[in-house]
């Protein structure tokens, strides 16, 4: 019977015959390395092993994709080689044993050039390069303090220190190549009366050149016969701003435009002996771009960011000092010019909607500690803002689609980063309630506003998508639909950068001017702001957001005419008047008990305003008569500003709607500000289970203009009508009080 049904092979009163074992064999084998390496893969991701090259517990974890391959691996040679079970146990051990790499090779010259190559380097550049004779001194992970490059034993140290770096001409030869640059410098007391005014309005913000650095090496190199050209380019950078950022100066003084170019010229020279002053002064170059009249600065300044980026990798900026065995000084000037360089590569990709230049994953640079020599930081602002930088790596990378939830838990997270900030930065505070008195130092008060600003640049970009498909999926109440908790986020943030830009032009209107950052993000929030009320004039949000679009609106064209502040006013204007018929026609059908909608909105206008959102490809491109291409431009056609953004206050009185007074505002640090479509009511009805949370897929996000900004509502009351018709001389009268704002 067990034969007729071909079974006899495993019959209990029979014998398995010797043909058949050989078959079963190999399966079991194949069976025991199956287990094997699943058992292998388990322990992995429970025990992840250290990753080289710089890859903290943070970076990504081993894939499923790298385990199917292993697994692939092993199956593969137990199928085509017949390798057994001893060998899969092998595997098993090894599964268990971590790969490492030394830090690499870093070499410092006696005149501050400097070379990294990584440990994994292709070996001819690995090779002892003794032949040129400024190679100075090198460090390896391995061998701290070995001179690499042919220097007499000691001359380490020498190579290491600040002073040293100095002293020698990196061109060689006779003669100074620099004299014709150096002897364009200002007289020394008019150079250190600039380089005073960059240390008080810019270094609140930016400290990509200690201070001590700059006053001991720099500068004295620069009026010497010494030194390295970039560290000659930094001094020429620092006068530069600080004369774009002096308030006894006219705003964009032409002198300041004569010095960044002999900056410009002095980085020119030996570009293939980097130093981390070519870093830093590549960074200063950014600063003054950036904030220049020139409506296209940052799009001129992106090549150059990704210049910098790569020879901070050839300096090896993206390792931590501590591994070459470099001095304490020297390794917290490495990481604090590292960090204010990821600082501009975060914010100019938000900015533009572009990849980052350099991952985190590819960087174990520890942020700097403050010290009080070579920097400090009373505030905790610096470390918050490096903190927030290695943050945004995660809001530009997010891809569309991409699940909402993830959306979500990262604007969560964003906020929990803001409750932890210290007591110094008040932002548990309104900011309207922020103290703006002389007793207070004005680097304080910037920082306050400065931070406030890079959170709410991280939220709004991180929840524009989900914003623009709110208003889609539900105009008439879009904080109950499904993407309600990314709508109230962007309002939050988006009505946060309108305050601050108010607070700062009461605080420093001459300082404001400058600042062309604040003006970028409140173009973007003021769009976002314009987009509720055009698309949503019947929710709870339209009138306060149409206040806050007024706002940025009567701020900019409060400037003195030609200033880039203005660049940009004429469509303001015209999204502001759009906003307002919208608003009328919805008010009118609700006096008049119509349940007829709000008149459609033509085809061309809402073309403009998705592209202002979401970069929505328009189906004409081509220029057309009396029309201008960008939303930046010129400042032709717009409305005659007063001659000084001090002038403010009289502009304000006979310009657009009525501001609304801060009624009701909400907590900071509550969990979305409860401003909602019917008289001010509350509801907690945001839907964010698993099976509610869909996709955001909007295509790919560009900058509104500026950047963006966010956190806390600074109007939440609404009255019971839903309508707001406030005067503005609460707002007159604050900012006559403070119209000159401090005089440093």
């Amino acid at each position: 019977m067990c034969e007729r049904r071909g079974c006899a092979s495993i019959c209990p009163e029979g014998v398995m015959e010797r043909e058949r074992k050989k078959r079963v064999e190999p399966v079991t084998d194949q069976l025991h390395a199956r287990i094997a390496v699943l058992e292998a893969a388990i322990k992995d991701d429970s025990h992840p092993p250290h990753r080289p090259n710089g890859t903290g517990p943070d970076g990504p974890g081993p894939s499923h994709r790298d385990h199917e391959r292993e697994r692939d691996r092993e199956n593969g040679h137990g199928h085509g080689h017949g390798h057994g079970h001893g060998e899969h146990h092998d595997a098993r051990a090894h599964s268990s044993v971590s790969v490492s790499a030394t830090a690499g090779s870093l070499s410092i010259g006696t005149g501050g050039e400097t070379r990294y190559v990584g440990s994994l380097a292709g070996s001819a550049y690995l090779r002892d390069r003794r032949s040129p004779p400024s190679a100075g001194s090198a460090y390896d992970a391995g061998s701290a303090g070995m001179a690499l490059g042919g220097g007499p034993p000691g001359s380490s140290g020498s190579a290491n220190s600040g002073a040293g770096r100095q002293r020698r001409d990196v061109h060689g030869g006779g003669g100074d190549p620099l004299a014709d640059l150096r002897s364009r410098l200002p007289p020394w007391d008019e150079g250190r009366s600039m380089a005073e005014a960059y240390w008080d309005h810019v270094n609140w913000i930016h400290q990509v050149v200690p201070r001590p650095t700059f006053e001991a090496e720099y500068l004295p190199s620069a009026y010497g016969d010494g030194g390295n050209p970039h560290q000659l380019a930094c001094v020429f950078l620092a006068m530069a701003i600080g004369v774009m950022f002096d308030l006894s100066r006219p705003p964009f003084h032409p002198r300041g435009k004569e010095l960044f170019n002999l900056g410009r010229q002095a980085l020119e020279r030996s570009h293939e002996k980097a130093s981390v002053a070519t870093v830093q002064a590549l960074v200063m170059v950014g600063t003054f771009i950036v904030n220049d009249n020139d409506s296209n600065g940052a799009e001129s300044y992106w090549p150059t960011l990704g210049q910098a980026v790569k020879i901070a990798l050839s300096v090896g900026l993206h390792r931590d000092g501590e591994a070459f065995g470099l001095d304490g000084r020297d390794v917290e000037e490495r990481r604090k010019v590292f960090w204010e360089l990821m600082e501009y590569d975060r914010t100019q990709a938000l900015s533009f909607g572009r990849p980052c230049g350099l991952s985190n994953r590819h960087a174990d640079t520890k942020f700097p500690s403050a010290d009080g020599v070579l920097f400090s930081d009373d505030s905790g602002y610096h470390h918050a803002k490096h903190c927030l930088v290695k943050m945004m790596e995660r809001v530009v990378d997010i891809p569309t689609p991409v699940p909402y939830s993830a959306v979500v838990d990262l604007d969560l997270e964003l906020q929990e980063f803001r409750k932890s900030l210290p007591e110094s930065l008040m932002c548990s505070v309104a900011i309207q309630d922020l103290p703006l008195d002389t007793s207070l130092h004005p680097h304080l008060v910037l920082q306050r506003f400065g931070i406030r600003l890079f959170i709410a640049e991280a939220r709004l970009h991180l929840n524009r998508a989900a914003f623009v498909q709110a208003l889609k999926a539900s105009p008439t109440a879009p904080s109950h639909g499904t993407f309600a908790a990314a709508f109230v986020a962007l309002y939050e943030s988006a009505q946060e950068i309108v305050q601050v830009l108010k607070q700062l032009v009461l605080y420093s209107p001459a300082l404001a001017e400058r600042w062309w950052f604040f003006w970028f993000h409140a173009f973007s929030a003021a769009v976002c702001l314009a987009a509720i009320a055009i698309e949503a004039p019947t929710c709870g949000f339209a009138q306060p957001a149409f206040s806050g679009l007024s706002i940025v609106c009567d701020l900019s064209g409060a400037a003195r005419d030609g200033c880039r502040v203005k660049d940009g006013l004429s469509t303001l204007l015209g999204l502001r008047k759009r906003a307002r018929e919208r608003l009328d026609a919805a008010r009118s059908a609700r006096h008049a008990a119509s349940s007829a909608p709000a008149p459609a909105k033509t085809e061309g206008k809402d073309d403009e305003l998705h592209r202002l959102l979401l970069a929505e490809r328009r189906r004409d491109e081509r220029p057309k008569p009396h029309q201008t291409s960008s939303p930046i431009g010129n400042g032709n056609g717009t409305p005659g500003g007063a001659r000084d953004i001090r002038d403010l206050p009289k502009r304000l009185s006979h310009m657009a709607p009525p501001i609304p007074n801060p009624l009701a505002p909400v907590r900071p640090h509550g969990h979305h500000a409860q401003v909602l479509a019917n008289g001010g009511s509350h509801h907690n009805d945001l839907d964010l289970s698993p099976s509610a949370v869909p996709r955001v897929d909007a295509g790919p996000t560009i900058p509104l203009w500026p950047d963006a900004a966010s956190v806390l509502i600074d109007y939440a009351g609404l009255e019971a009508s839903g309508r707001f018709e406030i005067s503005v001389q609460p707002f007159l009268t604050q900012l006559e009080g403070y119209a000159w704002g401090p005089s440093t």
